[in-house]
C-alpha cells in the first residue's frame, strides 16, 4: 500500500512497526515477546521511532545509548507530537527529538 502512494498511520508501537524492528519499543516500558529472536518489523523507514519521549528513563542519554548500540538515528517525541515521513523527507510535528549515532569511541 505505501509503495504505491498510499496513507499508513501508526501510532505508539504502530510507530514502532514501521521501522526495521520492534527492539526500540523496550526505551518505552514494552516487552516485546521475545519466542523466535524475531524482531523484524515493516521496514518502512530508515530510522528507529520511540514514542512517550516523556516516560523515557535519562531521555537523551538512553536514546544517545541506543543509537550508539544499534549505529541508527532515532526520532522520539511527546504524546501528541509526531512526524510525518513522506519519500526520504521527514518533517517534525511539534516537539521532536533526533538524535544521530556517535562518531566518538569512549572507553
Amino acid at each position: 500500500m505505501s509503495k504505491k502512494g498510499g496513507i499508513i498511520i501508526g501510532v505508539s508501537a504502530g510507530a514502532i512497526l514501521l521501522t526495521r524492528n520492534v527492539a526500540s519499543a523496550i526505551l518505552c516500558g514494552d516487552t516485546p515477546i521475545d519466542n523466535d529472536n524475531n524482531w523484524n518489523a515493516l521496514g518502512l523507514v530508515k530510522f528507529a521511532f520511540v514514542p512517550h519521549f516523556e516516560s523515557i528513563n535519562d531521555g537523551m542519554v538512553t536514546l544517545q545509548q541506543y543509537a550508539n548500540k544499534h549505529k541508527v538515528k532515532v526520532f522520539s517525541c511527546r504524546d501528541g507530537d509526531g512526524i510525518i515521513v513522506q519519500g526520504e523527507q521527514v518533517r517534525c510535528l511539534g516537539d521532536v527529538v533526533l538524535v544521530e549515532p556517535s562518531k566518538c569511541e569512549f572507553g
